[in-house]
């Protein structure tokens, strides 16, 4: 599965000149952890999260401890004091495989997603990899069955146990039809792995 078909469309956006305050309230009415930063022209310049947000405007209170009142921040503080940039990103036409890794690798929650352009389309989320992979069984396999006729590949009985194809083949079935039903059922949402009967299983992340 490639990201456009997965990501988030119209996300919210804050400028850099946005202060603050006005992004932590953003991210609080839409019930979001990050926002994509972008300029006029819609490119994407960074982002921002709740937690970089937070740790600059939560400041010590002198009657926890016996300390010293803290400096105070400057005012108005704004959207481009606290983001992170350059921007982790990823185009929409990558294989969300790819995303996985970088999620994990780097510890994100959400990447923004680019178009040829370089212009912000939309953003991929670990709630949008969990949508995905909860898929039901009856969907993927409704889902695969249908890529398989209307592709007229034909030759292969399926069925889904716990988000995996298991693939059943008639003798005059060849290698060729194999592997493109393979191909096309291994893009269907929700599949997390194609077992050949006769050749053993193959993962597909999604």
């Amino acid at each position: 599965m490639i990201v456009g078909e997965l990501m988030t469309h119209d996300p919210f956006t804050v400028g850099a000149d946005a202060t603050a305050k006005s992004a932590l309230r953003l991210l609080h009415e839409n019930v979001v952890t990050t926002l994509p930063v972008v300029d006029a022209d819609g490119l994407l310049v960074g982002v921002v999260s709740d937690i970089d947000l937070v740790r600059r405007l939560v400041s010590p209170d002198p009657r926890a401890r016996a300390i010293r009142p803290a400096e105070p921040l400057p005012l108005p503080l704004h959207v481009r004091d606290v983001m992170t940039t350059p921007a982790v990103s990823v185009q929409a036409g990558a294989d969300v495989a790819a995303v996985v890794e970088v999620m994990v690798g780097q510890g994100l929650r959400s990447l923004p997603v680019l178009d040829h352009r370089d212009l912000l389309v939309g953003v991929v989320t670990r709630r949008d990899l969990v949508r995905l992979l909860s898929v039901s069984d009856a969907t993927i396999a409704a889902g695969a069955r249908s890529l398989v006729a209307d592709l007229d590949l034909g030759g292969a009985d399926l069925e889904v146990v716990d988000g995996t194809v298991h693939l059943s083949w008639p003798a005059e079935s060849g290698p060729g039809v194999r592997r493109a039903v393979r191909a096309v059922v291994r893009s269907v949402p929700g599949v997390t792995g194609v077992v050949d009967e006769d050749h053993g299983s193959e993962p597909a992340v999604p």
